[in-house]
């Protein structure tokens, strides 16, 4: 893609709302204040082992994986902006192996426990292609790892105007992870899925070591029978000041998930961490609302346009039926079987890889005996 090539038609209408002033930067609303919050004890809790419901979900789980009918998508279209520039899911984490990496040999293994592939389907952005695809395909050539870009858009100045880069060119950003439904499905790489055999899609980003393809996860996806099941999990971690990030919120009697919330109102944050019914989003338009999100770039203030994946818990249809029905469940947010693991910054990464040490070696020893080594050890 070269620098000028984007959407023409989708930006001018986003830059014409934003204009006119029907969206302002970072998605902020006058309802934000007011959106009532969920109750963790609102929310099914994945269920603990050695329950009935526990087994029940693993069976389900188990055999949709014994049948090859479950994949993963990764967001792997961010720049490590805190750490150098550096393409995210190749940033090293333990050992030279990077956060893609883990990501895909826990789906390996997986996948050899229970006798099919779990394939992997990465998000990259004109930001990131070019350089995991050189590591695909050096690490990963012949595994189920396929590829599929999210749209640019260009950014803009506070004020609305085209923002250029020294050379007078359109400066473009990736247009968020909300790209994910039109890019799975104009790619192809959606039906290529689907054709394969895949039934359920599990959803995280590359920088979440605690987001795997769990067999209980997908269970309780399947058991609830919706289009979409949201991971949501506590806010805060004793000791430490409130996360941000979208939450669980009550909107005509309805569960959605809403991006952009005063965090100290909310006790859940939604990690996510989705696993989808992928027949249900293959064929159905999936049209989500943009904000304009603050950045710094070259030492200027720019607005890039980004729309967020879980936000299409809140569409509705002409009808007035939802355009994509959700479940929701409460995940663990600490010990061993945590499955929010953000990082976000250098200091993140030394602590994510302290409290996930035990599952993060075993994988480095399967990636050695497989032969597999990293540029930099």
């Amino acid at each position: 893609m070269s620098s000028e090539q984007y959407d023409q038609r989708l930006f001018e209408q986003l830059l014409d709302d934003f204009r006119a002033g029907a969206m302002q930067a970072d998605g902020a609303s006058s309802e934000s204040a007011a959106y009532a919050p969920v109750a963790a004890g609102e929310i099914d809790e994945l269920p603990k082992a050695g329950s009935a419901e526990h087994d029940t979900c693993m069976r389900l789980g188990q055999e949709a994986l014994s049948r090859g009918q479950v994949a993963q998508v990764i967001l792997a279209g961010g720049a490590g902006t805190r750490f150098g520039g550096m393409v995210k899911g190749l940033i090293p984490v333990l050992d030279g192996y990077t956060f893609l990496d883990f990501k895909l040999e826990s789906a390996r293994t997986l996948g050899d426990r229970y006798g099919k592939p779990v394939s992997s389907a990465l998000m990259t952005s004109a930001v990131t292609d070019e350089l995991i695809a050189e590591h695909v395909g050096r690490l990963w050539s012949g595994h189920p790892v396929l590829r599929f870009r999210q749209q640019m858009l260009p950014r803009i100045t506070p004020k609305g105007a085209l923002y250029r880069d020294a050379e007078g060119k359109l400066s473009l950003a990736p247009s968020g992870h909300g790209d994910f439904y039109r890019a799975l499905r104009d790619s192809g790489v959606g039906e290529k899925l689907f054709s394969s055999g895949v039934r359920q899609l599990f959803f995280s980003n590359v920088d979440n070591l605690g987001a795997t393809v769990d067999s209980v996860v997908v269970g309780f996806h399947i058991s609830k029978a919706q289009p979409m099941t949201v991971e949501a999990t506590e806010r805060t971690v004793p000791g430490h000041a409130p996360d941000p990030g979208g939450a669980p919120v009550r909107v005509d009697g309805r569960i959605v998930l809403r991006e952009q919330v005063v965090a100290k109102q909310h006790d859940l944050i939604s990690t996510n961490n989705f696993t989808f019914a992928l027949e249900a989003i293959l064929h159905k338009p999936i049209a989500l609302p943009f904000r304009a999100v603050k950045k710094q770039l070259n030492g200027d203030e720019v607005l890039q346009f980004e729309a967020v994946s879980g936000e299409a818990t809140a569409l509705m249809d002409a009808a007035g039926h939802p355009v994509l029905p959700s479940a929701w469940v409460r995940v663990p947010r600490t010990g061993e079987h945590s499955r929010f693991r953000p990082v976000k910054t250098r200091d993140d990464l030394d602590r994510v890889v302290h409290a996930l040490k035990p599952r993060l070696e075993a994988l480095v020893a399967s990636l050695r005996g497989r032969g597999v080594r990293p540029t930099e050890a």
